[in-house]
């Protein structure tokens, strides 16, 4: 696909940090992610496009070749062809410099004077120098039209558990070959996996683009994430809400024993420290766990019939 100035499409300066392209790219791969547009074209166009531009600008290869102008932003070998007679005198000059008379052999430099056989030093005859020209323009025009692979977009769900502790997961591309790929532990949402050559084969002996996989948190599950935190609700039974008790918690990391206070209401928050996201730069966010008091299924009448005795000695309002 024809793009534009990578550096345009991101929206970044050609000086941008590789945090810095991260963080234009993760915007808007999000904004433009093609799950919140179905059917929108426009909108699928401009987040390959998007996708692409990262892709190119993520590689400090691709990114200094493009820099320097040797390739464009599809990945496009620029191949300079040298003006017409450039080579004349090198070429021809060393091949024809006894027959040329003088001129031949000024033109030709180290070719100058006449080889054994009447042909340039080294004895190359004509045939021979036509035969290389034409093999030196073949492999230009080979280089000309080399373009390499596109990169193929992936889009997987993981649960909050498999995310925070890592695992290996398999994918079926897009050819239908099946790959076990290896997620690291803390991924977060909107992060991208590259599977290296793993994508559109390249043309003219340039190399296969790669597979991209985005990662997507699922939102459903026990676990929620806010930054660095982790939050949580906690069931607890009326009797450990009033009269506290240490009670076996369920974390991202297994199993933790956690004190519930006497007298705690439903809302309350408990931290465990260190027991969140694993951070960037290194150290744990934390988890809060917001207790919900839980009722029995079934109200006998003996639990109905002291919560009647209890409230008409004890009543109490709460402000709503």
């Amino acid at each position: 696909m024809a793009a534009g100035d990578p550096y345009k499409v991101l929206g970044v300066a050609r000086t941008a940090t590789p945090a810095e392209l991260k963080s234009a790219y993760r915007k808007l791969a999000k904004k433009l992610h093609p799950d919140l547009h179905p059917g929108d074209k426009a909108v699928e166009l401009r987040f390959k496009e998007v996708s692409a531009a990262y892709d190119l600008l993520s590689d400090d290869e691709k990114r200094a070749r493009y820099d320097r102008g040797e390739i464009d932003a599809d990945g496009n070998v620029f191949v300079r062809r040298p003006p017409p007679g450039a080579n004349k005198g090198a070429g021809f000059g060393a091949g024809f410099g006894g027959d040329m008379g003088a001129g031949g052999g000024a033109g030709g430099g180290a070719g100058g004077g006449r080889g054994p056989n009447g042909n340039g030093a080294g004895g190359q005859s004509r045939d021979d120098i036509l035969s290389d020209l034409m093999e030196s323009m073949r492999a230009a025009r080979n280089r000309v039209f080399a373009k390499a692979g596109d990169d193929v977009s992936y889009r997987l769900v993981l649960d909050l558990k498999d995310a925070h502790s890592g695992t290996t997961t398999r994918l079926r591309l897009k050819d239908g070959r099946v790959l076990d790929v290896k997620i690291p532990p803390g991924v977060r949402d909107g992060h991208v996996i590259r599977l290296r050559g793993q994508g559109e084969a390249g043309t003219g002996g340039a190399p296969a683009g790669d597979g991209l996989v985005e990662i997507n948190l699922n939102p459903i599950g026990p676990y929620r994430l806010e930054g660095d935190d982790v939050h949580m609700d906690l069931g607890i039974t009326l009797v450990e809400a009033v009269k506290g008790a240490k009670i076996e918690v369920q974390t991202l990391d297994g199993p933790v024993t956690l004190t519930i206070p006497p007298g705690s209401s439903g809302g309350k928050i408990l931290r465990l420290k260190s027991k969140g996201w694993p951070k960037p730069k290194g150290g744990r966010g934390d988890l809060y766990a917001r207790i919900d008091i839980m009722l029995p299924e079934k109200l006998d009448d003996e639990l109905n019939g002291f919560i009647d005795r209890w409230s008409a000695s004890h009543p109490y309002s709460l402000k709503r």
